[in-house]
């Protein structure tokens, strides 16, 4: 039985919160040399593919991801009506 694959859209939708296929592109250049994204299976074209055993890797890999601080980022802005 062949195994599912998962572009980078639905890699992108393993995250908390999920993200774009173009954000999934971002980290994989931006991480290159000091957190390297779980090597693609392949590639058809010039798109990278994982395959559905790297879930885990993959969820792993963004839990350690460097940024995720307390807070989870940027505050809101204050809202004007208040």
């Amino acid at each position: 039985m062949a195994e599912h694959v998962l572009d980078r859209a639905a890699v992108g939708q393993l995250f908390e919160p999920a993200v774009t296929a173009r954000t999934i592109a971002a980290y994989q250049a931006r991480y290159a040399e000091t957190h390297p994204f779980p090597e693609p299976a392949g590639k058809v074209g010039r798109s990278p593919y994982w395959l559905e055993s790297q879930r885990e890797a993959i969820i792993k890999w963004d839990e350690g991801r460097p940024g995720r601080g307390i807070g989870g980022g940027r505050p809101p802005k204050a809202d004007p009506a208040n």
